[in-house]
């Protein structure tokens, strides 16, 4: 095609699977276009973003640096798809975290396929995407109805019912932010409860808040994401429903990503997925860390030196430094066993290392096992038992099983999720390997029955002496990848007897200390013990048993006593570890020390925020060198966020991150690193560069300025007030200069340092906005048009009723209980209970009896109002509140434009929903609390938080605040290095936000009362 065929107008997009869509201009078929179609999305892009738009179907994460073109990637990815891969427009799914990153990928698709086909193409943010697809259409699935959305205002009014009720000191808006936080984790109120006093008070709340939740049908925001992956992983056919619907799914700011979020775009995704992920690790922490450092930095294994001291469990949730006293380096190691959690972590080791692992009671799901169980002589056999880990009372069911048959090792050869598939692999495993079924030790039928096999200890002696399972077992045990010295439970032959060995089992000032313990009743052994040093003591007043028992901080010497204690008697030495938080019992706080190989999973490992459960173990090739620590007294360390024993064999790649395990959570996904930076000025660029190079052991990514010039300056001012006066006037300089006021920007690490800068700009004349405040549904008057508007929508809507009651007359908390206690007990909504006076409680009189009255006509209005339509509902909900006589009264008043504007927009949201034919009025409440219908862009200079910042960009560019305590942050400094880091990369994204001009400030006295303050380390090395 010549030089005319690349036009500036929409290409072709494929809107039905196998059809052919149609560009302004009229239908073509796509067949006959793919050329020019490929030559029209290429035009302009370098290599590697041509690499990126064009990569084949499959895994493919592409690593953007600042300013190089990762949104312009992304969208001709999605034309490319659609209009040379040819997958249908509707079965597109793409993903980002704001409405303003979505509201971009939409007008952008526009430009590149026509308004009809961009609008086929599925754009939304994780949580509205979440509602859409899972929450919405399959509703009837969940135990209880879900019907309403919470708004935070709603949210924050039920956590405040749950914090009273549960009795507990603590700010609704931290409870909320913590539960948030477990949800995004994928914790539950149990795990939370384990990382400290306040996250305990907060999961005590979370389960008063979630029972709230429930019995109003509500979701919370946070809820979404997490009922949206419950029905994928439990209804398999949701999963194939929603999952059927993409051929193709495109993640941004993927580095940003949660493990809930992370674990919804996997099940969308599929297997094998057409997933392509975009993100830039410069704006999430750095890449391959695996040794936690006492500062809480984080270094490869390989960087770690003698001496150093890196974070270590002293025992019962306890982490504080200790030295390295010793490293050593093989280069000859072949193979690796890969452990993988639920939590996202990844850790590689040689198959022997010791992690401390083990099922735990309480904290993995509860699962079928298939297991080998051997009796001395008796031999081998495989069997099947209930796991009962989620039951914290009784022992574990193969654990129970082995003590019943009086056998004396169990391996757990695999688990599964229901009794048949146990069942299953029982008889494989009996036949393949020519294995008994039959328990070792006789039990009555189920109907009492005697005459059975396994009822008679005679033939079950018989069926053993006839049967060789010794061969079988031994092949089963090297085929399974385990060891006849380490099983899973173990009893001497001697009887429930064993020496153990309890790592960080109390402490002793700043340092740990070891247990050993041994118990018996022969006391002719505890003479034998005697003899050779050892302390033997009475276990009980009584002198029945006799118990060896004492502490050391040193590891091996106690190792070397239970070694004599075992020799000696004969029993086994069961080494464990207490490093669990603090709460519950000690046997509740440890794990054992497990061979790599012998993990398996189901199991639970320490994490350095509590427990984490192993999700998938397996064998895999190296192929590069392996590294042991000795850590001095605790004989442990933080890798890849778990805690593992003494000499961790690790490298580069065990990090926990989205973008980091991408790579290795899909098999054969391409990397592709897009390095030029299209945005910024070379000066602007080598500053940002210099700066970031600063965090440690990020990847090799060179970030090429691609337009030349720039200009970048430092201003330094005596107090806060000074530094507003001067970049305001700094602002104002450059609208002389001819700059245009939407070419201009001062960002700030907080929205309330922006604040200073509002009344010098005003008093300049100079016209702004502020970004990154708050959400169009978070102002008063539009919160009072939508309570009426949810009170008609959600009859059982306490929240929305109790505000929109505020603006009725002698209707108080009181009356409002009332009401709602009457709806409870009549199995009504309290908004169908207020809609006639006569159903009203007789007790309810007077000025109240009035108010309730009046609210439920306000309510019938705007029901009355929905049913012809979401614009009338809106209209009719603006009015019967009152804001619209109110705002018309007032025209002059301050505020009272902005707020008209607001409700302007609202109505204006209402009428493109019902243009879209959509008449339910949840689809507009929904949108406006997850953010959308927010405000236009203004045609005044920008001040905004960084955070708001991201994805945007200007010509002139202010980065203000910068003193130690503000940026970095005073969180981060007490944090450490790896808090820095990140700090780092926001001082980063805000730099290159700017085109041509970045100017610095920073003030030396800052706060109230004013302390003095550093000037920003971030200067310095940007310099």
């Amino acid at each position: 095609m010549g030089a005319g065929a690349r036009g500036s107008g929409p290409l072709v997009c494929a809107t039905r699977a196998g059809g052919a869509g149609a560009a302004i201009g009229g239908p073509v078929v796509i067949a006959a276009l793919r050329g020019e179609l490929g030559e029209r999305l290429c035009a302009a892009l370098d290599g590697e973003q041509l690499a990126a738009v064009s990569a084949a179907p499959g895994a493919l994460c592409v690593l953007a640096g600042a300013g190089a073109g990762k949104t312009r990637v992304l969208t001709r990815r999605v034309a490319w798809m659609a209009g040379v891969q040819e997958i249908a427009c509707e079965r597109i799914l793409a993903v980002s975290f704001t409405n303003q990153a979505v509201d971009e990928m939409r007008e952008r698709l526009r430009e590149l396929l026509g308004d009809a086909s961009a609008s086929e193409v599925e754009c939304a943010t994780f949580h509205a995407a979440a509602w859409r697809l899972c929450v919405r259409p399959y509703r009837r699935l969940f135990a209880r109805a879900v019907g309403v959305i919470y708004s935070a205002e709603d949210s924050l009014s039920a956590c405040r019912r749950a914090l009273a009720e549960a009795g507990v000191e603590l700010a609704a808006g931290e409870a909320l932010a913590r539960i948030g936080w477990a949800k995004a984790q994928r914790l539950s109120p149990a795990r939370l409860a384990e990382r400290g006093e306040a996250d305990r008070r907060a999961a005590a709340v979370w389960l008063r808040y979630r029972a709230e939740l429930r019995a109003a049908g509500a979701l919370d925001f946070e809820d979404l994401l997490g009922a949206a992956v419950w029905l994928l992983e439990e209804r398999a056919e949701v999963c194939e429903a929603v999952r059927g619907r993409f051929a193709a799914v495109l993640v941004d700011e993927y580095q940003d990503a949660s493990p809930i979020q992370r674990r919804w775009v996997e099940l969308i995704a599929g297997g094998e997925p057409n997933l392509t992920v975009v993100g830039d690790d410069d704006q999430c922490l750095v890449e391959g860390t695996l040794v936690t450092m006492a500062d809480g930095s984080e270094r490869p294994i390989e960087r770690v030196g003698l001496g150093e001291e890196v974070l270590s469990s002293y025992g019962t949730g306890v982490l504080r430094g200790s030295r390295v006293t010793a490293t050593m380096r093989f280069t000859d190691r072949r193979e690796g066993i890969e452990i993988r959690t639920e939590g996202g972590r990844r850790i590689v080791s040689t198959p022997e290392h010791a992690h401390l692992a083990g099922f735990h009671k309480g904290q993995a799901p509860d699962y079928w096992a298939t297991y080998l169980m051997w009796r001395d002589g008796f031999g081998f056999r495989v069997g099947t038992t209930r796991m009962y880990l989620r039951q914290r009372q009784g022992g574990l069911g193969f654990a129970q099983r082995c003590r019943a048959e009086l056998a004396h090792a169990i391996w757990v050869v695999g688990l599964h999720e229901s009794a048949g598939g146990a069942r299953a692999e029982e008889a494989v495993l009996a036949a393949r390997y020519g294995l008994p079924k039959v328990p070792f030790k006789a039990r009555p039928g189920a109907d009492g029955r005697t005459d059975g096999v396994s009822e008679s200890a005679q033939l079950i002696a018989e069926v053993y002496a006839r049967v060789d399972s010794q061969a079988g077992g031994h092949r089963l045990l090297v085929d399974g990848d385990l060891s006849m010295k380490d099983p899973h439970y173990a009893r001497s032959p001697l009887g429930e007897r064993q020496v153990t060995v309890t790592m960080c089992a109390d402490r002793r000032g700043q340092r740990a200390q070891h247990r050993m313990s041994a118990f018996g009743t022969d006391w002719a052994l505890a003479e034998c013990l005697a003899g050779v040093g050892l302390r033997v003591r009475p276990a009980n007043e009584r002198g029945v048993s006799w118990r060896v028992e004492h502490g050391r901080y040193d590891l091996g010497s106690l190792l070397a006593d239970a070694g004599v204690i075992s020799r000696v008697s004969g029993w086994p030495i069961a080494v464990v570890a207490r490093l669990g938080p603090a709460g519950g019992s000690r046997r509740g706080k440890s794990l054992p020390v497990t061979a790599a190989e012998h993990v398996r999973p189901g199991m639970t490992m320490f994490a350095v925020d509590g427990w984490d459960n192993v999700a998938e173990v397996r064998r895999i090739e190296i192929g590069v060198p392996v590294y042991d620590l000795n850590v001095e007294n605790t004989h442990n360390f933080v890798a890849g966020g778990l805690i593992t024993h003494n000499c961790l064999y690790g490298w580069r790649g065990g990090d926990s991150r989205a973008l980091r395990e991408f790579g290795s959570d899909h098999a054969g996904a391409r990397r592709i690193v897009l390095g030029r930076n299209y945005r910024s000025g070379e000066a602007i660029v080598d500053a940002a560069a210099r700066l970031i190079a600063h965090n440690p052991d990020r990847p090799a990514k060179e970030l090429r300025a691609q337009r030349p010039g720039g200009w970048v300056e430092f201003r330094h001012f005596a107090d806060e007030a000074a530094e507003a006066e001067g970049m305001a006037a700094w602002v104002r300089a450059r609208l002389e200069q001819g700059a245009r006021p939407g070419e201009l920007a001062v960002l700030a690490r907080t929205s309330h340092y922006l604040g200073h800068l509002e009344q010098p700009l005003a008093a300049r004349g100079v016209a702004y906005a502020v970004i990154g405040r708050r959400r169009l549904a978070e102002h008063a008057e539009v919160r009072d048009v939508l309570a009426l508007v949810s009170a008609a929508r959600y009859p059982h809507h306490r929240e929305a009723l109790a505000r929109a009651a505020r603006r009725v007359a002698g209707l108080g908390v009181a009356t409002l209980e009332r009401v709602f206690a009457q709806g409870e007990r009549e199995g009504r909504g309290a908004a169908e209970v207020l809609g006639y006076e006569l159903r009203l409680d007789a007790a309810i009189g007077g000025r109240a009896r009035a108010g309730c009255v009046e609210l439920g006509r306000r309510v019938r209005t705007v029901s009355d109002g929905l049913r012809d339509g979401l614009r009338s509902g809106v209209v009719a909900a603006t009015r019967a509140s009152g804001w619209a006589a109110e705002l018309t009264g007032a025209p002059g008043e301050a505020g009272a434009q902005g707020r008209r504007e607001r409700l302007r927009l609202v109505v204006e949201l209402a009428e493109r929903l019902e243009a879209d034919g959509e008449r339910d009025a949840e689809v507009l409440l929904v949108r406006l609390v997850l953010g959308g219908g927010g405000q236009r862009e203004s045609q005044g200079v920008t001040l905004a938080t960084v955070h708001a910042a991201k994805g945007r960009e200007w010509e002139r560019v202010a980065l203000v605040g910068l003193s130690e305590g503000q940026l970095p942050h005073h969180r981060a400094l007490l944090a450490g290095a790896q808090a820095i880091a990140a700090e780092r990369c926001v001082a980063y994204v805000a730099m290159t936000r700017a085109r041509a001009e970045l100017c610095l400030s920073a003030a030396q006295w800052v706060g109230r009362p004013p302390r003095e303050a550093a000037r920003s380390r971030f200067v310095g090395e940007a310099g």
